[in-house]
């Protein structure tokens, strides 16, 4: 008896992958659902090639002033957490 073919056993045709790409287009997950994959994702470590392929991605690009703010707030409220969990 033949088994059936896995999802990665197969290739879908331009046109399938539109339409399920149009059918997901203005859906949005609940914040708990985005919490959860979030969860699922902490803590992964990321492969040399994928970390490469980022940095290069990102090499030569200037930071926006809103940007630069934002990363100080966050190392801010991360040093003040390392201290309140340190004592």
């Amino acid at each position: 008896m033949a088994r059936k073919k896995r999802s990665h056993e197969y290739k879908l045709s331009e046109e399938t992958r539109k339409r399920m790409s149009e059918a997901q287009k203005g859906k949005s997950m609940k914040p708990e659902t985005r919490a959860k994959l979030s969860a699922a994702r902490k803590g992964v470590p990321r492969s040399p090639e994928a970390r490469a392929a980022i940095s290069a991605g990102k090499l030569g690009k200037k930071r926006s002033p809103a940007e630069c703010q934002a990363i100080r707030e966050g190392m801010r409220k991360r040093r003040e957490r390392l201290k309140r969990e340190k004592q």
